[in-house]
């Protein structure tokens, strides 16, 4: 009898001891790496995709580099960024959808965007979803709707457009063509940079519209050409499109100039287009494009993690930006209230300088980062900065 009772004592604490084996190292793994997820809505797909994916690459530079440091500290505890990104397609309903699911079903308190065209309409619900809305939306309405959740992490683009063609404008430069992307950023670029070159006393000698994924630009380009402009515009073109345009011009015998906005970097474009051709381009940019220490920094990291991957124009303000809110976090000692880590962003700006790769010099009450605006220009296939707007 007191055989049976110790056997079956016996039994009890060994599926104990089991239940402690495989259960509690669980909860205590659970227990000792909190997580906070990071939203990323970029194009993972289409003519944009090397743009949207070296944008979530550097978000996730960013946050490789804060958890090897030993992560965030928030209330005392521990916490890992986990970065989580979804295909916005180019299209503001795809957009809309993947933010709703990183909000809801990640429970992502801060998403990212490296574009105007989904962010605009991404931020129609963040504040209603509470979430913080990062994004490299030119439009001045992205700021300007009273929207108190929403940060710009680039400058307007009415300033990128002013810089660079008052640059054009000194170098002699007098009849415009327009080659406008079909979407409402470009159009709008456009359509200001063909107002103010008016007033300037400049001509637009011809316009023609192209779609957002296409990549067989010799039509429109002979229809432009013909005209005999001293420059051909296109505005919100990334590096892969304008490569494109360079070539495809060129081939067709034009030998003027061009300018193109500040969704292209200009290193990709010289790969692409080459360096020949791509000579006296003029590209507005951010001061990412400067080569400090810390921007050549950046670029040695990105390429040791990503072998693969270009840095494109709005990689190193993600990356930023997430250093930013994760030093946010951490001030307003919460992860989870976007308006609480909203009111502490101005805290923790500028943010020290290793991670200082866009040179984000405030966070005002409107949502602007006080990034500046440069002119730059292609000679012998470098990138050489002429003026500066702040």
């Amino acid at each position: 009898m007191k055989k049976v009772i110790t056997s079956r004592s016996n039994s009890f604490a060994v599926i104990l001891m089991f239940i402690f084996i495989f259960l509690f190292p669980i909860s205590l793994a659970g227990a000792a790496e909190k997580v906070v997820n990071m939203g990323v809505v970029t194009p993972l797909s289409g003519k944009m995709a090397e743009y949207g994916i070296d944008f979530l690459r550097a978000i996730e530079l960013a946050a490789s580099e804060i958890n090897a440091q030993g992560g965030i500290t928030v209330g005392g505890e521990k916490y890992r960024l986990k970065v989580i990104g979804y295909d916005n397609e180019m299209k503001p309903a795809v957009a809309v959808k993947m933010a709703m699911r990183l909000r809801s079903l990640d429970n992502c308190p801060a998403i990212f965007s490296p574009e105007s065209t989904t962010a605009l309409s991404v931020m129609k619900y963040n504040e209603k979803e509470k979430f913080l809305l990062l994004a490299t939306s030119t439009s001045p309405e992205f700021t300007e709707a009273g929207n108190k959740l929403v940060i710009r992490i680039t400058t307007p683009f009415t300033r990128y457009c002013q810089v660079v063609m008052d640059e054009g404008w000194k170098q002699g430069l007098r009849k415009a063509a327009l080659l406008v992307i079909s979407f409402e950023t470009s159009k709008r670029w456009s359509a200001y940079f063909e107002k103010k070159w008016r007033e300037k006393g400049g001509e637009i000698v011809g316009s023609e519209e192209v779609g957002v994924n296409e990549m067989d630009y010799y039509s429109k380009l002979t229809k432009l050409i013909s005209k005999n402009p001293d420059v051909i515009l296109n505005a919100s073109a990334v590096d892969e499109t304008a490569g494109q345009v360079v070539k495809q011009a060129r081939e067709l015998g034009y030998k003027g100039t061009f300018i193109f906005s500040e969704a292209c970097d200009g290193a990709s474009l010289i790969d692409i287009a080459g360096k020949k051709n791509t000579e006296g381009v003029l590209i507005s940019a951010s001061t990412s494009s400067l080569k400090t220490p810390a921007v050549l920094n950046y670029i040695k990291r990105f390429k040791e993690k990503y072998p693969d991957g270009t840095i494109q124009s709005a990689s190193p303000k993600g990356y930023e930006a997430l250093v930013m809110v994760a030093k946010a976090m951490e001030k307003a000692n919460t992860t989870t209230d976007a308006y609480k880590i909203r009111a502490a962003l101005p805290l923790v700006v500028p943010v020290p300088s290793q991670f200082r790769v866009s040179a984000f010099s405030e966070v005002t009450e409107q949502g602007e980062t006080g990034s500046p605006a440069l002119a730059i220009q292609i000679k012998n296939g470098e990138k050489v900065i002429l003026n500066q707007i702040n």
